[in-house]
């Protein structure tokens, strides 16, 4: 008997350190005990991620790269070039080594020939078809890496509305939520009134109608919310945070430009997108030029120094060099220049069309921007008083009707009145938040 108590005694005094030290592990976050905590993550936040991780930037970027060195390819066609070459020539007749320097000298014949060249070229003149053609690789570099700023400026956009988009649809929720807590407690309420025989039992019904159209609501505002956080983190260029962030912010109406007067103007001086079109123009303009050189003279400069060794070991090497000034001048072609001519003027024509085409469009993009942005100014406004309105309007049904002097059809109204007001207001915030990003964006200053 003393036996068993003590085999017992043991048991138990294991199983209760056995728990203790599950305890302590879960205090440390052991073994599944506590969770981190979903990281927050704000707005100037993820535009850094995007700005890093989003693959429209890196080809930009790639495609920036690659101009510059289109650029680096052009303006070394304008230097000396210098090369160095070896050679080795096996004839079934056999060759001279060298070319007669005086009438009657012998000359050493070999079936094997080893060389070695060192040979120079230079262009002296071109008719300035070589600088035209660097000057314009220049530019088409320049325009290049304000298109890469001006693809910065669209994802910042695009982040910036999906951003604000978010918190509105977070607050929409929140109110769904909210309306869906109250509804719940009024409908206990008419419940209490129903069995003390106060309310009909159509109310009840009613009620939980109400109470369902509420729940399919915030089912569809939930799933609407997950795909715009796959839309952040897909512009932030990461899927694998999809379902891992909340944002913090705030849809505090502030940033209200004072004057818009001139914003046109400022646009154009500041919009990359204007500015990598009129470059491309620029450079254009240039490479018509240089098809109009096509007709010009070319004067080049060639010179070589090397060596020739025969293949017999009983000879030795011979110098060889000489100097080549040549000039060329195209006299018929059968039009291939002309064609070309006019080729490039079309192209600069065609960009001088899209210049004024973008120049229109910016033009409309300010109007809109203005105009979005004094609109959702205003409804913000206007719907900051109707949510005070509508909340004490639902307030007075609910009253009245408890008092047995209102009926369930207009609690039901008022309330779905303030719930409508409530997510105008938050989308109209969201939207004023979102139509300052888009002014910034048209008019090109970054906020």
């Amino acid at each position: 008997m003393v036996n068993t108590r003590s085999f017992f005694f043991i048991i138990i005094s294991i199983l209760l350190s056995f728990s203790a030290e599950l305890a302590s592990a879960a205090d440390f976050g052991i073994g599944g005990g506590e969770q981190l905590a979903t990281p927050s993550y704000t707005l100037e936040k993820c535009l850094g991620i995007a700005m890093q991780g989003n693959p429209d930037i890196g080809q930009k970027s790639w495609e920036s790269e690659a101009s510059e060195a289109d650029s680096a390819i052009a303006r070394s066609k304008l230097q000396p070039a210098l090369k160095l070459s070896g050679g080795y020539l096996h004839s079934v007749d056999p060759q001279s080594i060298i070319k007669a320097r005086r009438v009657g000298d012998p000359l050493p014949f070999e079936h094997d020939i080893f060389s070695t060249d060192l040979s120079l070229s230079y262009p002296l003149y071109t008719g300035k078809r070589l600088e035209k053609r660097a000057q314009a690789a220049k530019l088409r570099a320049g325009a290049q890496r304000q298109a890469l700023e001006f693809t910065k400026d669209e994802l910042s956009y695009l982040v910036t509305t999906v951003f604000y988009t978010i918190l509105g649809q977070n607050k929409v929720i929140e109110s769904l939520r909210f309306s869906h807590q109250t509804l719940l407690e009024h409908r206990k309420r008419v419940h209490e009134l129903f069995v003390a025989k106060k309310a009909a039992k159509v109310d009840l019904l009613r009620t939980e109608v109400r109470i369902a159209e509420l729940q399919q609501r915030l089912i569809k505002d939930e799933s609407n919310l997950g795909v715009l956080y796959c839309q952040l983190v897909n512009l932030m260029g990461d899927m694998n945070l999809a379902g891992k962030i909340e944002i913090a912010g705030d849809l505090e109406i502030s940033g209200m430009p004072e004057n818009n007067a001139g914003a046109y103007d400022l646009a154009l001086a500041n919009r990359e997108d204007y500015q990598a079109l009129k470059l491309k123009l620029d450079a254009q303009e240039k490479t018509f030029q240089a098809a109009r050189s096509e007709r010009q003279p070319e004067v080049s400069l060639r010179a070589s120094y090397g060596n020739r060794w025969p293949g017999s070991r009983n000879l030795g090497s011979e110098e060889v060099g000489e100097v080549y000034l040549m000039a060329s001048m195209p006299i018929f072609d059968g039009g291939q220049i002309s064609a070309g001519i006019r080729r490039e003027n079309a192209l600069m024509l065609a960009q001088k069309e899209s210049l004024r085409k973008l120049a229109l469009k910016i033009r409309l993009d300010v109007e809109t921007a203005i105009s979005n942005l004094k609109s959702a100014a205003a409804r913000e406004e206007v719907s900051e008083k109707a949510v005070e309105q509508a909340n004490e309007s639902f307030r007075i049904e609910r009253e009245k009707y408890e008092l047995g002097k209102g009926s369930i059809l207009d609690v039901l109204d008022a309330q779905n009145a303030l719930l409508d007001t409530q997510t105008t207001h938050y989308r109209a915030k969201a939207e004023f938040k979102i139509a300052l990003a888009a002014f910034s964006m048209a008019t090109g200053v970054r906020q």
